[in-house]
């Protein structure tokens, strides 16, 4: 069977009054220990890849206090893999120009199988033994689960045991209408951020928790509200609660400390 895990955070759009995601986990499955060796203890250096559908691209630029958008994305993957402290090089792309861009797709939805295939077919980065690396696919349409279902609240997936991620901007687009464009824009990077931590194989998706934070009714995912990795199902209003959150106090530190924990301990376990 294919895996793939879905990451449920900030899923929710206001329609009809109604609140409630209408999301689900298909399947969890643990990141492998080649790819964990990898990332918590071999590479020496670290990259991430992003792909975009022409009319579907990442939002970029540079907020007010001079920062670009997407060093909120790079400031907590270093965070949570302590790249600055294991001396490990770490690039990701800020603007369009030094992402990659596809021609227009133009498809409604995507099962599981057409996001595999489409991966296949992108000059993605493979990890070796001394690169780490994510890809991240920016497309239009719906995420259709194995139940040949729509998924009109998915907003992205990461699929298990690799180190490919997909955003469905055309869900992140209607946060926008909903929210706002500044809304919109820190939950798109806070989306990221969650679903790389699910590729680093928090929380018990390969790194073990090593205290009692893991929500286990809801799969790989923080019981602590302020953590990036908490289950975020109530609807609208906490999504929106959460970002704001965020804008308000300037925190730019989404990984709760049991989360940053857990991986420091999975740091040391190779040492």
């Amino acid at each position: 069977m294919l895996k793939v895990m879905l990451s449920l955070i900030l899923l929710f759009l206001v329609s009809c009054g109604q609140e409630k995601s209408h999301t689900e986990i298909i399947l969890l499955s643990g990141q492998s220990e080649s790819n964990l060796s990898l990332y918590f203890d071999k590479m020496q250096s670290f990259e991430s890849k992003v792909f975009y559908e022409r009319g579907h691209e990442p939002y970029v630029g540079t907020r007010i206090n001079g920062k670009a958008y997407w060093d909120f994305f790079g400031r907590n993957i270093s965070t949570l893999l302590r790249l600055e402290e294991r001396s490990i090089s770490f690039s990701y792309p800020k603007t369009l120009s030094e992402m990659t861009e596809l021609r227009a797709i133009n498809k409604d939805s995507w099962t599981t199988q057409e996001l595999i295939s489409k991966f296949s077919e992108l000059p993605v980065i493979k990890n070796t033994e001394a690169l780490g690396a994510v890809n991240i696919l920016f497309v239009g349409g719906l995420f259709k689960n194995n139940d040949g279902e729509l998924q009109n609240g998915v907003l992205g997936i990461y699929i298990s045991d690799t180190n490919n991620i997909v955003i469905f901007k055309d869900v992140v687009k209607e946060i926008e209408e909903n929210q706002g464009i500044r809304v919109a824009r820190f939950s798109e990077q806070s989306l990221l951020v969650h679903e790389v931590g699910h590729a680093m194989g928090l929380v018990e998706n390969g790194v073990p928790a090593q205290s009692d934070h893991h929500d286990k009714e809801h799969g790989s995912h923080c019981t602590n509200q302020d953590c990036v990795m908490h289950w975020l199902n109530e609807g609208a209003t906490d999504m929106s609660n959460y970002v704001r959150r965020l804008i308000l106090t300037g925190d730019e530190n989404l990984f709760g400390q049991h989360c940053l924990e857990d991986a420091a301990q999975k740091i040391r376990s190779y040492q």
